[in-house]
């Protein structure tokens, strides 16, 4: 880890200890509401062993009272909002899943780093390099 991204962390951890409470993660956000939907592009982490025993031990170090831990099965890396469902029309959508499986099918697997742990407002994660 560069000495700016070990800066960065340490500046985030700064933040967060001086937190006052954490932000509840599932506000509502601009434009959300009751039965409103959002498509987007998450990778998941099925079949990845030490991945589901490094956050179940960190899981068993971080049981707060109101603490909401992510099952080991919902564990994903959101990587692109596309838009509401009720705006995003079902053409379009069949035209990105079409480009983006063809693009994505000769990628070779990705190579990620997860870890440290890396803290926000509305709660902890793990860095992820590249």
């Amino acid at each position: 880890m560069s000495s700016r991204e070990l800066a960065s962390l340490r500046q985030r951890w700064t933040t967060y200890q001086n937190l006052a409470a954490l932000t509840e993660h599932w506000y509502w956000r601009p434009g959300w509401r009751a039965g409103r939907h959002f498509y987007t592009w998450h990778l998941t982490f099925q079949e990845q062993p030490d991945l589901h025993r490094l956050v179940t031990d960190l899981q068993h170090q971080l049981q707060f009272p109101g603490l909401d831990l992510v099952p080991i099965d919902g564990l994903h890396l959101t990587m692109q909002g596309l838009g509401f469902t009720d705006e995003v029309s079902d053409g379009d959508i069949e035209a990105i899943v079409t480009e983006a499986r063809q693009r994505c099918a000769g990628l070779p697997p990705l190579d990620l780093s997860l870890g440290p742990v890396d803290p926000d407002a509305e709660g902890i994660g793990l860095l992820v390099r590249p």
